[in-house]
């Protein structure tokens, strides 16, 4: 079951609000106690003690209903508020820059004689470029672009450089540096030398 499936409509919740406008009117006190005095019939009326009780719990349950109501009725109105269909301003799509062949080519060009540039530095030069409205070699020479570049680069440098991280967490009291072992050779020299020793 989907969720559209069970979400009412406009119409629906209306009534559904309409309908719980009685739930939300509190009954008169007398009218309660009428009713608790015909249910209980004759023989228990007469004990106003215990109809004062079944009428003062009586209308604090329907006060924690109402309540209840209310809060739904809250959620409705928003709920409301939200389907509501708002009328949508005549706004134009943007247009999607157009690639002319020419650029096209300088793009290429440019990328063919620029080959040690990776492709986020490109697209930087060629953002700074085409903003400032000047040749994509001329942008590559500005200090800015240059700073921006060497700033990649060393971001890359230490991400590459970064070992990725361990889910293993060292032992209370272990040693966290990595213990340097002997070559084989200089192991077992020192073997040879104790054993002559």
């Amino acid at each position: 079951m989907s969720q559209e499936e069970n979400t009412p409509t406009p119409e629906e919740l209306k009534i559904e609000i309409q309908e719980e406008d009685g739930f939300l009117a509190t009954p008169k006190e007398e009218k309660i106690r009428a009713q608790i005095v015909e249910n209980l019939g004759t023989e228990l009326a007469d004990n106003v003690e215990l109809v004062d009780k079944l009428v003062k719990s009586k209308l604090e349950d329907m006060k924690k209903f109402g309540k209840v109501v209310g809060q739904k009725r809250k959620w409705r109105e928003s709920t409301l508020k939200k389907m509501e269909v708002k009328p949508t301003k005549d706004e134009k799509p943007k247009p999607k820059k157009e690639v002319t062949e020419d650029k096209w080519r300088k793009r290429m060009d440019f990328v063919t004689f620029n080959r040690d540039l990776s492709k986020e530095e490109v697209n930087e030069v060629i953002a700074y470029a085409e903003g400032k409205g000047i040749e994509y070699d001329e942008a590559l020479k500005t200090p800015f672009v240059k700073s921006a570049i060497e700033s990649m680069r060393k971001t890359a440098k230490a991400e590459k450089e970064t070992p990725p991280p361990t889910k293993r967490t060292p032992k209370p009291g272990e040693d966290t540096k990595k213990k340097k072992y002997p070559s084989f050779e200089d192991w077992s020299s020192k073997k040879k030398a104790k054993s002559v020793e």
